[in-house]
């Protein structure tokens, strides 16, 4: 058979091997969370559930010894939290108005901090409610339905990957950044 054409191949440059103790603390988990098999570090990004991203360093970082941000209670050494601001596309999810004209609607929304060696180093994963009065609504289909949570991160090459989910349509989104990259910019 011949083949002509221009073609790009992708391919993965890294396996690794899991654990046992690891494979079987994984199934559990993603059996009782949906959203963690689409948390891997170098995962494609999902558009099922659009937002915007804004992360940047808070302004008044804790002093040494501070308790850090997120749910990994063995997190040491030179730690930098970050404000993650969210703003979800409300064109992206179902917000059907209840008799009084509010929209509400639960998501689980994951922050995963990874090494370069693709292990995780912090993360945070919590249930958001969000209760959108009439009068708010308009503002918010145009600008994003925002919300902020911190988490935080070692020094170094380290990446952030983000993620929305959906019960109610099992919608996914997902973003991946590198934190080093994340710079203040003046407004």
């Amino acid at each position: 058979m011949k083949v002509s054409g221009d073609y790009t191949v992708f391919y993965r440059r890294h396996y690794f091997e899991l654990r046992r103790k690891t494979i079987e603390a994984a199934s559990h988990a993603h059996a009782s969370n949906p959203l963690l098999p689409q948390m891997g570090h170098g995962l494609p990004n999902s558009a099922g559930i659009p937002y915007r991203l804004e992360v940047v360093p808070i302004v008044m970082q804790p002093g040494p010894g501070a308790v850090p941000v997120g749910e990994n209670a063995q997190l040491t050494g030179k730690l930098t939290r970050y404000d993650v601001e969210f703003q979800l596309q409300a064109t992206g999810l179902r917000l059907p108005p209840d008799a009084d004209g509010t929209r509400r609607k639960s998501l689980q929304v994951a922050l995963v901090v990874y090494g370069k060696d693709f292990k995780p180093r912090n993360w945070e994963i919590r249930e958001i409610h969000l209760s959108i009065k009439p009068e708010e609504w308009a503002a918010k289909q145009s600008v994003g339905i925002p919300f902020h949570p911190e988490i935080s991160a070692p020094s170094g090459d380290v990446y952030l990957r983000t993620g929305v989910y959906d019960s109610s349509s099992s919608k996914v989104g997902t973003l991946e950044i590198l934190l080093s990259a994340v710079t203040i910019v003046q407004k």
